[in-house]
C-alpha cells in the first residue's frame, strides 16, 4: 500500500513511495521479455460500433471445475485479442455462495491478464463498492492500469444478497448510499485528489494514492439489477450500465434504457454517449439441440448453486420446486435470456437486444460447460459478434 498522507492542518507528506514498475511483461513463444510502456488509447478495432461483444467470466467453485479459472480467462483473452474481457466480482471473498466464488477479487485476475493480453481491455464488473474502500479500490485498479498501458474500466455495484455483507453488515441497509459516496471518492482519487480518512492517532488526514495510474479518466459503469430508478440514477451521474436479464425480460429494458438515456440528456450529458452492457450466459454451437446437449446439465448444477438468490425473484417460477423448478429456469434460459444455440439464433437475439438499446454484449462463458467445449465455442461467437461489425 502506498499512500501520500497528511494531518488536516499541515502539507501533505509521503509516507511510503514504492511504485510499482512502469514495465509490462508478455509471452512470446513461451519466453517473458520486458517491452517500454506505452498508453494504450484505442478502445477496440470497433471503436464506434454499437452491440460488439465481449467475454465476461462468473466461474462457480465444484465439481464441474474442468479448469482451473486462471487457465479459462487467460485461454479466452488470447482468443479475443480485440475484445474485452471482464472477470467478474463475484461474491466477496467466497463468503456466500459458489457462483462467482473463483473470482472474488477482479483486480487480482485483471493483473495476471494484464502481463499476458496486450490489446484486451480489463474491467471489473462488479465491485461491490460498500465493501472495499475507495483507497484500495483505486490502489488496486491503478495498479492494473499500469500493468496493462491502460487498459482498465470498473464497474461498481450496490451489492443485494445479504450474505455478501458479513464482511460489513452495518453498510447493508444503506449500501446505494455507500456506493454513491465510493463513487465520488474514486474518481476523486484517480485524478489525483485527495480524500479525508481518520488516521492511528484519531487525526483527520488528506489521503491519495499511489502508483498513479495510465489514463487520466476512468471508464465507470454503475450495475443495475432491474430496478429503473438505478438505471435512471446512472444515467443522472454520467455513467455507462452493467446490466442482466436475471430478475428482468428483453422487453423490460426498452423503458429503463430510454430512462436512462434521459436522465442522462436532463442531468447535461451526451444522451447517446453512456453504453449499456448486458451480461448474458453464451455457449454458440452448430445447432440448438447440440447446445442444449451440451450446457444443459453444466447450467442446471450452475443454477442449482444459486437458487437461493434468484428463487423468490422470479414470480413465474413459484409454483416450481426441486428439479422442476431447475427445468423451468433453464428453459426461461435457452429460449428467451442468453445466447445459447447456433450462430443463427444467437445473431437473432442480439439483433433484438440491439432493438431495446443495449450497446455491448458482455458474454457469460464460464458457467460449467467443459473447458475445452467453451474455448471452441469462443470462434462461433466470434462470427457472431462480426455480424454487428460495420
Amino acid at each position: 500500500m502506498s499512500r501520500t498522507t497528511a494531518a488536516s492542518s499541515s502539507p501533505p507528506t509521503k509516507c511510503r513511495t514504492t511504485r510499482a514498475s512502469t514495465h509490462s511483461v508478455s509471452s512470446s513463444h513461451g519466453n517473458w521479455r520486458i517491452r517500454r510502456p506505452a498508453p494504450w488509447t484505442a478502445r477496440t478495432e470497433e471503436a464506434g460500433n454499437r452491440s460488439w461483444i465481449s467475454a465476461c467470466f462468473t466461474s462457480r467453485t465444484g465439481k464441474r471445475t474442468t479448469l482451473p479459472p486462471s487457465t479459462t480467462c487467460s485461454s479466452t483473452a488470447r482468443a479475443s485479442p480485440t475484445g474485452t474481457v471482464s472477470p467478474r466480482f463475484g461474491c466477496p471473498s467466497g463468503t456466500s455462495t459458489p457462483s462467482g466464488g473463483a473470482y472474488p477479487n477482479p483486480a487480482l485476475a485483471a493483473a495476471a491478464l494484464a502481463a499476458r493480453t496486450e490489446r484486451v481491455r480489463l474491467r471489473a464488473g462488479s465491485v461491490v463498492a460498500p465493501l472495499h474502500d475507495p483507497l484500495t479500490v483505486v490502489e488496486d485498479w491503478a495498479f492494473v492500469d499500469n500493468l496493462s498501458r491502460g487498459r482498465v474500466d470498473l464497474a461498481l455495484a450496490t451489492g443485494w444478497n445479504a450474505h455478501d455483507f458479513v464482511l460489513a453488515p452495518e453498510r447493508y441497509a444503506a449500501r446505494r448510499a455507500h456506493t454513491l459516496d465510493s463513487l465520488a471518492e474514486v474518481r476523486d482519487l484517480w485524478a489525483g485528489r485527495t480524500v479525508e480518512r481518520t488516521d492511528g492517532k484519531g487525526r483527520q488526514a488528506r489521503v491519495t494514492t499511489y502508483p498513479r495510474p495510465v489514463q487520466p479518466d476512468l471508464d465507470l459503469w454503475l450495475t443495475c439489477s432491474s430496478h429503473p430508478a438505478g438505471f435512471e440514477q446512472a444515467g443522472a451521474l454520467g455513467l455507462n450500465v452493467l446490466t442482466a436479464l436475471l430478475f428482468q425480460r428483453v422487453e423490460d429494458l426498452v423503458p429503463r434504457i430510454r430512462a436512462y438515456r434521459a436522465a442522462r440528456e436532463r442531468a447535461g450529458h451526451d444522451p447517446d454517449a453512456g453504453r449499456v452492457t448486458l451480461m448474458v450466459h453464451t455457449f454458440v454451437g452448430e445447432s440448438d439441440d447440440a447446445v442444449r446437449e451440451v450446457v444443459r446439465a453444466p447450467f442446471l448444477e450452475y443454477l442449482a448453486s444459486s437458487v437461493d438468490l434468484w428463487r423468490d425473484r422470479w414470480p413465474e417460477l413459484g409454483v416450481h420446486s426441486g428439479p422442476r423448478l431447475l427445468d423451468h429456469a433453464f428453459e426461461r434460459y435457452f429460449r428467451t435470456s442468453a445466447l445459447l444455440g447456433s450462430v443463427v439464433k444467437c445473431v437473432r437475439f442480439v439483433a433484438r437486444l440491439r432493438e431495446a438499446g443495449v450497446d455491448e454484449v458482455a458474454s457469460l462463458i464460464d458457467f460449467g460447460a467443459p473447458a475445452p467445449a467453451t474455448l471452441d465455442a469462443l470462434h462461433r461467437l466470434g462470427r457472431v459478434r462480426h455480424a454487428f461489425v460495420s
